[in-house]
């Protein structure tokens, strides 16, 4: 791991995240957001977090099929799984918890449950945090498809974890 590959992962992350905080997209906008992504992905294999550019892939994919760039975000969905195909099992897991966002910000319900299915069938243990976000991602999926059973499941699920992360009382209003 190389101090100066976390520098630009860093860099990477504020200007993303400086980009999302001014509201709306514009095409340059999108043009500089996916350079800071590229600059991400390629330092964060040397990096001390070799997964942390699958948030930032999260985030900047969310975004834009929320802006209305709903091909970019699908474009960016390719690219995250093309890097995850030799990966550990733990960053495939996460890729597809990735997409299965991605697919659920797009509408696209159904491919985000396949996305859940593929991660789920991973040989991987996850730790809490991602626990949190795969059951946030499995709730709104199933609620979002007319499963509110599962959805429910789910969501008492992320209660659970919440609780455990001590995480409950400053994220209440979102989970409820």
């Amino acid at each position: 791991p190389d101090r100066v590959a976390d520098g630009l992962v860093s860099v990477s992350r504020i200007a993303i995240e400086e980009h999302a905080a001014k509201g709306r997209f514009s095409d340059s906008s999108v043009h500089d957001v996916l350079m800071w992504l590229s600059v991400a992905s390629i330092a964060v294999p040397h990096s001390t977090q070799p997964n942390a550019d699958l948030e930032l892939y999260r985030q900047v994919a969310g975004r834009l099929a929320t802006a209305g760039y709903p091909q970019q975000a699908r474009n960016l969905i390719d690219l995250v799984l093309l890097g995850a195909e030799s990966a550990d099992p733990i960053r495939q897991r996460e890729t597809w918890f990735v997409c299965a966002d991605i697919y659920s910000r797009l509408h696209q319900n159904h491919q985000g449950l396949v996305a859940v299915t593929c991660g789920l069938n991973t040989d991987a243990n996850v730790d809490l945090e991602s626990a949190l976000r795969e059951a946030d991602v499995c709730t709104r999926l199933l609620r979002d498809t007319g499963v509110p059973e599962l959805a429910v499941h789910f969501h008492e699920r992320s209660g659970e974890l919440l609780h455990r992360l001590q995480q409950y009382d400053s994220q209440a209003i979102k989970h409820e």
